[in-house]
């Protein structure tokens, strides 16, 4: 017999490709395939060397970009006559497989590809914003459809779904035995691979049947019960999972034979059951009637409820989910219907395969996308946490949800892929893309006339809803932090991550992105030798020096070129640095990790980042951060069960370790000078019993209290933290009546620092002995007398007794503290010289960072706590505390392992396509603080609950701005 395509091959002409006339809208007759670049695990193609063969036999040019992960190699489409080459712009058409970065899409071209825009993805909006803006004609795979005239029923024609329900069913039972193990069973699944670890479908199938026969001859443990496999929906993906999961010994039953089978002990363990969940035995008419016209359901899903948490639920083992959903439609399982069912103890579910991939969709407590490297997450949904380790507790629920599944399987997916695609190829290089829309009709045909999302620069009348469905979108994120969207992408370059700053907190962020990023990385700095010293000698990372000056316009473009060869950037530059490295990201189009506050000129790039598609995702360290998720965290867990938040008293500090408090400030610097003097000195606004309190910039501080209620071993005070009002509209915590964020320090630095502020030490204004420059030494002594001179008191004699008329200090405490302050920092000492940096605040930072540092041997410590009560509907009341105590090791300062690592977290999930949103975004949803928080428990960083007696508020002492009435307010000048 002779091989395929033998005939063909003897018989075909070649092609000229310089006979090709130059791309464009109208078909020029060369398709270009471009590389894909989502993943790495992205080694599918749209046509192998068989289909281009014969195209090549027919005429039509074919252009191969290059690529060392395709499964079929250059060399072989080199050899059915396509040209292999970089450039494949000569095309007027150019397709793919999944979606192309929004700087790859080729202006007056004809892009084919899966867009996933048809449901208003928020991570694909920029592709849609770019094809209209450069006129590209985007045609998505999805949608070419047959259509019946009759029914409206549109059918899809091309199309990998049976092979994403082949690799989702194996991928699934693979971590399926795996968990039961975990769980104390040793059964059959555990001999199943992951999809990808097959050479071929026929092999996969082999391990499934070998699966099929251990199960029929040893059974699964009967303490298990019945393993039954709920499967949703009747669609292609569905088809291709049931004939994986039928060539297990089985049975299909129906939802009405769940009951029984759950209860009756003499199940058969030696195969499993299968239940079909469609849309029939799913959903009801809203007064109880079953759904007869599923076209009426598709036309007015308002009308109908979904049964499935009392129909299949409580019953089911497993949950294999292949069914399409979008925001029109009830979802299948509600997260408060699984919560009631694990509450009542009426869940029997060890796993969810949502091979819809759709965060947040019909299976509502899916919160993350899986990749082929980490398949798979316990989700524990009652507590609203995640963990990525097997071992978790037994009440989690197995969750894989792998968004590439048919490329596990890349030889036969691309194979059937191409054999339906390849009757439209034709009509699609010689259509001609700058004819009115209606007319392309034409020469389109059809189902590719259906398939087009955007033509002539707008999108097409089918699809014009999809920016109304956008709007929609952004409007209920802005309404709610319980939702969840998908996630921005960052693809098309790898993996690099552009790191600004190599200071005290980035060697946490750099050992966390080499071990579990897997990223290159680049570590730029003004300070050269910092950054070799993180970059060590590991060759993924690029140490180079950078200068950044915001106001030299040279450098602010020196900015932009260094990010915009970088996937996404994380910046640990001081906060006055953010909006300019948020512009440069911005403008090219790469998202920005931070772990500082967000200042009002981020806020304001918010909406032009979210038009951008960049994702700024801010306050990812410590406080702010750490704070923010474990605050969420609980107050999340209080919303599912009905209760609200009604008082919140929050305090985090960075002390010396008790051991290390050596020195009269009673402080050391974990991190830069510069941010904990600016954060002292802010103005500060919080609620305390419904009264909204005011303090002006540094009366916090000089406030300060002693608290009496948590770490009652150690001497600490505390004061309120810049403006906690936001965070109640942040937190979406609109009914508390007590709101404070506060900071924690050891005894009397409130008193000290107040000091060196009243005295003018800590002056932005420029101060002439400091000028930068100056030909003369000054030293501090000098220092001191010129600013006590400046406020009226000779300083010729005593320069305590001076600086302490200054103060008008009476407290002979207080004065013995300032005393020995001034003293330890060298401000009486004639010899000791000042930094000529300009100002007094900028030298305090430079003498501060020398003198109160870490000895050797000596460690810094973290302290974080939160104080809540939450009341319920019944009128009952919760009170409970969250609390963190960290200490630095001989790794890591614990104020970098807290604030770097969180902030390395962050950066890997932009990476992995795991945030839900653009533009400004904080970590208070749980599609963001669940990764993280679960990833810093696995790293040691942890944290406990404890219940609170009721009353516990009065424990705190909060300060009063001037004159103001406050309730529970006591200000002392001496409270020993």
């Amino acid at each position: 017999t002779p091989p395929p395509n033998m005939f063909r091959r003897l018989f075909s002409r070649s092609v000229n490709y310089s006979s090709f006339p130059p791309g464009g809208l109208a078909g020029n007759g060369l398709i270009g395939v471009r590389r894909e670049d989502k993943s790495r695990w992205e080694r599918r193609a749209p046509l192998t060397p068989s289909h281009v063969e014969s195209l090549v036999a027919d005429g039509i040019g074919v252009l191969i970009q290059p690529s060392t992960t395709r499964i079929f190699t250059d060399e072989e489409y080199a050899g059915v006559g396509a040209l292999v080459t970089e450039d494949i712009s000569r095309a007027s058409t150019i397709i793919g497989v999944k979606e192309v970065p929004v700087h790859k899409l080729m202006a007056n071209r004809t892009m084919a590809f899966f867009s996933h825009t048809i449901k208003a993805q928020p991570r694909n909006m920029p592709i849609l914003a770019e094809c209209m803006a450069n006129n590209i004609r985007l045609i998505d795979y999805e949608r070419i459809t047959s259509l019946d005239e009759e029914t409206g029923v549109e059918q899809r024609l091309v199309r990998f779904g049976r092979f994403a329900g082949y690799a989702g069913v194996i991928d699934y039972l693979s971590n399926f035995g795996n968990r039961l193990l975990a769980l104390g069973y040793s059964t059959p699944f555990l001999h199943i691979g992951a999809a990808h670890m097959y050479p071929d479908l026929a092999t996969a199938k082999k391990s499934l049947e070998f699966l099929g026969q251990r199960l029929a001859k040893h059974g699964s443990p009967r303490h298990l019960g019945p393993l039954v496999f709920v499967l949703t929906g009747s669609g292609d993906v569905a088809r291709g999972a049931l004939e994986f999961l039928e060539l297990l010994p089985h049975e299909k039953v129906s939802y009405k034979d769940l009951p029984h089978l759950v209860a009756d002990a003499s199940f058969d363990n030696s195969k499993v059951y299968i239940a079909i969940a469609t849309s029939e035995v799913c959903m009801t008419r809203r007064n109880g009637e079953a759904l007869l016209d599923k076209s009426h359901y598709y036309q007015h899903p308002e009308e109908y409820v979904c049964r499935f948490a009392e129909r299949f639920a409580p019953y089911a083992s497993s949950i294999i989910h292949c069914s399409y959903w979008d925001q029109r439609y009830p979802r299948l399982l509600e997260e408060r219907a699984m919560v009631e069912l694990l509450r009542t103890k009426r869940s029997r579910l060890i796993g969810v395969a949502d091979l819809s991939a759709d965060r947040g969709g019909a299976i509502e407590f899916v919160k993350q996308i899986t990749t082929i490297d980490r398949p798979f997450y316990i989700a524990d949904v009652e507590k609203g946490t995640t963990s990525n380790s097997m071992d978790s507790n037994e009440r989690g629920v197995l969750v894989t949800s792998v968004d590439v599944l048919p490329s596990e399987l890349p030889y036969e997916a691309s194979q059937f892929f191409g054999d339906l695609l390849m009757p439209f190829v034709p009509q699609l290089v010689h259509s001609d893309a700058s004819r009115p829309f209606a007319e392309q009709l034409e020469d389109l045909g059809g189902p590719l006339h259906r398939a087009t999302i955007v033509a002539n620069g707008k999108l097409t009348p089918n699809y014009e809803y999809i920016w109304d469905w956008k709007q929609r979108q952004e409007a209920e994120l802005a309404r709610s932090s319980y939702g969840s969207g998908s996630g921005s992408k960052v693809s098309g370059r790898g993996r690099r991550v552009l790191l600004l700053g190599a200071g005290s907190v980035a060697d946490s962020a750099v050992r966390y992105l080499l071990k579990n990023a897997n990223a290159t990385l680049t570590i730029a700095a003004d300070n050269l030798a910092a950054a070799e010293a993180l970059a060590e000698d590991h060759l993924q990372v690029e140490p180079v020096e950078f200068k950044f000056d915001p106001d030299c316009p040279k450098s602010r473009e020196d900015l932009q070129r260094l990010v915009s060869g970088h996937n996404v950037v994380l910046s640990l530059l001081p906060p006055p640095f953010h909006a300019s490295v948020a512009r440069a990201c911005i403008d090219t189009r790469v998202p920005l990790v931070t772990s500082s506050y967000v200042s009002p000129e981020l806020e304001a790039m918010s909406a032009e980042a979210r038009q951008a598609g960049v994702t700024i995702l801010a306050e990812c360290g410590l406080d702010p951060g750490i704070d923010h998720m474990l605050a969420m965290k609980t107050i999340r867990d209080a919303y599912i069960r009905g209760g609200t938040l009604d008082s919140f008293v929050s305090h985090c500090g960075g002390l010396p370790s008790p051991e290390a408090c050596n020195n009269p400030l009673g402080y050391k610097f974990s991190w830069s000078p510069r941010g904990v003097l600016t954060a002292s000195s802010a103005p500060a606004r919080f609620l305390l019993d419904g009264v909204e309190c005011n303090l002006s910039p540094g009366e916090a501080v000089s406030k300060s209290m002693r608290l009496s209620g948590p770490f009652p071993a150690l001497s600490l005070e505390h004061y309120p933290n810049r403006d906690s009002l936001p965070y109640i509209d942040i937190y979406k915590t609109h009914g508390a009546k007590t709101f404070v964020r506060g900071t924690l320090r050891y005894r009397g630095f409130g008193v000290i620092l107040s000091a060196l502020k009243d005295l003018g030490l800590l002056s932005t204004e420029p101060c002439p002995l400091l000028a930068p420059g100056s030909p003369t030494s000054v030293s501090w002594r000098a220092i001191l007398q010129f600013v006590l001179e400046q406020k009226g008191v000779s300083a010729a004699g005593d320069l305590e007794r001076a600086t302490l008329q200054a103060l008008n200090i009476t407290n002979q405490r207080h004065a013995a503290m300032v005393c020995r302050s001034i003293e330890f920092l060298g401000l009486l000492d004639p010899l000791n010289e000042a930094p000529l940096v300009g100002n007094t605040f900028e030298a305090m930072c430079v003498l501060m960072q020398e003198r109160l540092v870490y000895a050797e041997n000596e460690r810094d410590m973290i302290l974080l706590r939160h104080a809540f009560k939450f009341v319920f509907p019944d009128g009952s009341e919760e009170n409970k505390s969250v609390t963190l105590a960290a200490y630095g090791t001989n790794l890591a300062t614990a104020m970098s392992t807290t604030v770097g690592t969180p902030a390395g977290i962050a950066t890997r999930l932009i990476l992995d396509d795991s945030i839900g949103r653009f533009g400004v975004v904080r970590p208070v949803t749980p599609d963001v603080y669940d990764p993280i928080l679960t990833e810093l428990h696995e790293a040691g960083i942890v944290w406990q609950d404890a219940p609170l007696p009721i009353g516990w508020i009065a424990d705190y002492q909060f300060p009063q701005s001037g004159g103001a009435a406050a309730p529970r307010v006591v200000i002392e000048e001496d409270d020993e």
